[in-house]
């Protein structure tokens, strides 16, 4: 269970028919910021805010996760996740921590000025490879090898999202795909 860039790199030699698929699976960076707030940043009963490209934010958007669960913050408090995306992403993973809070915080403050300068605590993580954007001819292409060469090399059990539908739910059944055949 990987990406399938790190799946090309463990084997090397594989089929065509189970390499060139592969090869088509492509991925966003994504520097993720998680802001701690002593108070909510958004209006009650929100959760996230989409961002277009054409606003020129470092961002795709930002949620605050106290609406998800009562357990998520301290009542009243806030936890702001920000996900950038593009360039933006790999400009801001070559950077130090101290940069990224300084970037992301001036630019949430376009959106919300009430977000402080100093959050109660911040945590960054870094992704080279965050999310599969299944490119031209990608989903096809896996959907062919599913059906067709799967099982080119006995005891090979694929997982990762680029195998369904790219979402967290495509990860896990692909997983549950991968337990099952080997069970088996």
């Amino acid at each position: 269970a990987t990406t399938a860039t790190t799946a090309l790199k463990l084997m090397p030699g594989l089929p065509d028919t189970i390499r060139k698929p592969l090869g088509l699976v492509r991925y966003s960076a994504c520097c993720h910021a998680m802001f701690a707030l002593r108070n909510r940043l958004l209006p009650e009963g929100w959760y996230a805010v989409a961002l277009p490209r054409k606003f020129g934010s470092t961002m795709a958007g930002f949620t605050d996760s106290y609406i998800k669960s009562p357990y998520y913050t301290p009542t009243g408090g806030g936890l702001v996740n920000c996900f950038t995306f593009s360039r933006h992403a790999f400009e801001l993973n070559a950077k130090k921590d101290a940069d990224v809070i300084k970037i992301l915080i001036k630019d949430l403050q376009r959106w919300v000025p009430t977000m402080p300068d100093e959050p109660y605590f911040t945590e960054i993580c870094r992704f080279d490879e965050a999310v599969c954007t299944s490119g031209p001819g990608m989903l096809k292409a896996i959907l062919n090898m599913k059906r067709n060469h799967y099982q080119d090399i006995k005891g090979l059990y694929l997982a990762g999202e680029y195998l369904y539908m790219p979402s967290v739910e495509g990860a896990t059944l692909s997983g549950m795909d991968a337990a099952r055949a080997a069970l088996r």
